[in-house]
């Protein structure tokens, strides 16, 4: 049973690194081709949706026995792989010019072009964990408070409200 929820979550997590790559190219593409500027948005906004997504299933697939640390430690550095693998893999794709979005190389002004993509894979590795470890640390805190007397109780909370 526990095989299954993890190839599951597995599964969920590929999904949401599909998207989120697939929405960055989208958001390169159209920055490439009508000069906006908003991809800085999307960099910092798509890994932000990522965490979201993790907590949206730990809320609605929440089990005792599977919020441990361990189950924690291991989906955050699937995560990591996975963001990794993908990341190395769209930077061979652009050095070859074999990517989507085609990304001049000539002249020195362009010779970054496509660092972009490196600097994605970045923020998506990074601004997710830190937010689900921050998130999870949270909720752990506000759990324990509510195990102990009904006095800590309100205090734990109150805590936890001047933190956030």
């Amino acid at each position: 049973m526990k095989n299954k929820k993890m190839l599951q979550n597995v599964g969920i997590m590929l999904a949401v690194q599909v998207i989120a790559w697939a929405g960055f190219t989208v958001v390169d593409f159209v920055e490439e081709t009508t000069s906006n500027d908003f991809l800085m948005a999307a960099a910092l906004g798509i890994p932000i949706i990522a965490a979201v997504v993790y907590f949206f299933m730990r809320w609605r697939n929440w089990q005792p026995d599977t919020r441990c640390g361990k189950w924690i430690a291991l989906t955050l550095l699937c995560w990591l792989g996975m963001t990794a693998c993908a990341a190395v893999i769209v930077m061979v794709l652009i050095n070859h010019d074999s990517w989507i979005v085609h990304q001049d190389r000539e002249g020195w002004e362009h010779f970054l072009n496509g660092l972009e993509y490196a600097g994605f894979g970045a923020t998506l590795a990074v601004i997710p964990i830190v937010l689900v470890l921050a998130g999870e640390l949270l909720i752990w805190g506000i759990m324990k408070s509510k195990r102990k007397s009904p006095a800590h109780n309100a205090a734990g909370i109150f805590f936890f409200m001047t933190i956030g």
